[in-house]
């Protein structure tokens, strides 16, 4: 396969399961080799909900001038704002499927935006952007995997990604833990490798990070050599590992093969 760039829907790009994104590889290195055959080989095991990613979707889609999302109507949920009883039943039923938020949500998500475009340099890279939402395709020497990315951005020389936080104050620190937690080192990395194959050089992934909370800060950010390094070598390790899956047709896990010791939390030891 040919390095190329497709323009696809959302739901077009996560279809195309015969490509390894970079969720797909985290599936795989964090649930095993069974689940991601159920999730991505014989489909027999749907995703997980989407139900925590709607504010930051709809973070997404307003940036890119994409159509927003349904408002459930306020006579559809309860006095707190909480989505039950007869009325949501009838109003989600109607609009099944479609992303939606409610109007607290709502407010959140505006708020979340105009955090964004107040901070000069998040503002400036968005008015640079010029490639929004394009799926890259190509293939993996080392693994002969078909893989696949979707870089929110594309600034001249930057991999631009929209990230939204529980962190009140997100700082480089606070939000480099957590990224290293969910594995956006790993993530920065996989999507450096598929826009250089299009590119034909090595693009910076840079975080445009918002918090959920009020009063909504907005940060700026990126990894260092180090950390990247160290996600492609991780990368690297769990695509060869999952060609193998592929190509032997086993998917079985080789902690049912074993009697395995169970570990305790390095904190474990600091209690009495």
């Amino acid at each position: 396969m040919t390095a190329r760039i497709e323009y696809l829907s959302n739901v077009d790009y996560h279809g195309r399961v015969e490509a390894v994104s970079n969720s797909m590889s985290e599936c795989y290195r964090v649930d095993g080799p069974a689940v991601y055959h159920a999730r991505y080989v014989s489909r027999t095991l749907s995703g997980e909900s989407a139900d925590h990613f709607r504010i930051g979707n709809a973070v997404h889609a307003k940036i890119a001038g994409e159509e927003p999302p349904s408002i459930v109507p306020e006579e559809a949920l309860t006095r707190d704002g909480k989505k039950f009883g007869k009325k949501w039943a009838e109003w989600r039923a109607e609009h099944s499927g479609e992303d939606y938020l409610t109007p607290a949500e709502a407010r959140e998500t505006d708020a979340m935006v105009e955090s964004i475009l107040a901070n000069p340099t998040a503002a400036r890279l968005l008015n640079l952007a010029k490639h929004r939402e394009q799926s890259i395709f190509w293939d993996d020497e080392d693994s002969q995997l078909a893989r696949k990315c979707r870089p929110d951005a594309l600034v001249p020389g930057l991999i631009i990604d929209i990230k939204t936080t529980r962190i009140r104050y997100p700082t480089p620190k606070k939000f480099g833990r957590i990224g290293y937690e969910w594995g956006y080192h790993r993530q920065g990395a996989f999507y450096q490798d598929g826009v250089k194959q299009i590119m034909g050089e090595e693009w910076q992934p840079v975080y445009i990070v918002v918090s959920k909370l009020p009063p909504y800060c907005t940060l700026v950010s990126g990894w260092d050599e180090n950390a990247l390094d160290l996600g492609r070598s991780q990368v690297h390790l769990s695509l060869t590992r999952l060609a193998r899956h592929y190509s032997a047709g086993d998917w079985s896990d080789e902690l049912g093969t074993t009697i395995s010791t169970l570990e305790l939390p390095h904190w474990a030891w600091k209690e009495d």
